[in-house]
């Protein structure tokens, strides 16, 4: 939380650009109403990372779940810097729904050029 804090205030004094996701790690499946625009929240088991959970940023509202197991397929990875900003990998692709296609890097969207509109 205090890194949450910490973030908003380096925004707030303009030394970093305002990420459109923050992460916080929970220790279980949040439930639907937990998943916040915003926030990515990461499910971990003592130090292992098992899923990623995010509302679409396209805005369309549709909760995203992340594989972060290294045993399933697909799978992405996670990284969080010092003011949890979450850099996503590979990209995510809805293939249904609103077909949104992006990358996460620092917290921020970068829309994929495919994107369908």
């Amino acid at each position: 939380m205090l890194k949450i804090i910490l973030a908003r205030f380096f925004v707030w004094l303009h030394l970093v650009r305002r990420p459109g996701y923050l992460s916080r790690f929970v220790m279980e499946h949040p439930n639907p109403d937990e998943i916040v625009n915003g926030i990515m929240l990461i499910v971990k088991d003592g130090q292992l990372e098992k899923w990623a959970f995010f509302r679409c940023p396209c805005g369309c509202g549709q909760r995203i779940q992340l594989s972060l197991s290294e045993s399933k397929r697909p799978k992405w990875s996670v990284m969080v810097d010092l003011l949890s900003r979450p850099t996503v990998t590979p990209s995510v692709r809805q293939l249904s729904g609103c077909k949104s296609h992006y990358w996460i890097k620092r917290g921020n969207i970068e829309w994929c050029r495919d994107r369908v509109k």
